[in-house]
């Protein structure tokens, strides 16, 4: 009799090692060859799960979206007494965080975009696909704040895509200008947040 294959443990082994190997060797350089040797599996193996490069990239920045859901989510539950703006604080650093470790892999899919968009694919939407739920979630946290009374009232949609393009910027200038000051973006998204509480005056 067979021994019986733990499916969902195996596919959690490929993406671990082919996000280890795409930091590593960037997008372009890897294949599905190189990841079944990596994995200690055959490339058959890995054609049951992925049928091509471009799917298992997919479910590597999809499972690091998930991580990070996760691991937030953990933490709020941990800690109840959380303001909207202690929130929003953690997220936010909690994704500069993972791109300050990741470099690699957020190079990785820098190169991936642009190979992509000079395929003639719309990059765009498929940047807003794997940060829907980061996007999300800022909005809703500002919408949090703002229910509670903790926020002025703000478009929470407008504010939360202000948030993400912080995240996104240093995103870039982690990789493409490599002149990322974490600590200073840290900062900026403080600024964003105390404004949300603080009146405008003209």
């Amino acid at each position: 009799m067979k021994p019986s294959i733990n499916h969902a443990q195996r596919n959690k082994l490929i993406l671990m090692r082919a996000r280890a190997l795409f930091s590593e060797l960037g997008y372009s350089d890897v294949t599905l060859q190189q990841l079944a040797r990596h994995c200690g599996l055959s490339r058959t193996v890995i054609y049951r799960y992925y049928h091509s490069k471009r799917e298992v990239f997919d479910d590597v920045i999809s499972s690091i979206a998930i991580e990070i859901g996760t691991e937030f989510r953990a933490f709020v539950e941990a800690h109840p007494e959380l303001t909207a703006t202690d929130k929003l604080r953690q997220f936010t650093g909690q994704v500069l965080d993972l791109m300050q470790s990741n470099l690699g892999l957020l190079s990785a899919i820098t190169e991936y975009l642009i190979d992509q968009q000079r395929n003639g694919e719309n990059v765009q939407h498929r940047v807003k696909r794997h940060t829907v739920m980061l996007r999300r979630t800022l909005a809703d946290l500002v919408r949090e704040g703002k229910h509670s009374g903790e926020f002025q009232p703000v478009n929470c949609n407008m504010v939360g895509a202000i948030l993400f393009q912080h995240l996104e910027a240093a995103a870039l200038e982690s990789v493409v200008t490599q002149t990322a000051d974490m600590e200073q973006i840290k900062r900026n998204i403080d600024l964003v947040l105390y404004c949300l509480k603080t009146p405008f005056q003209e």
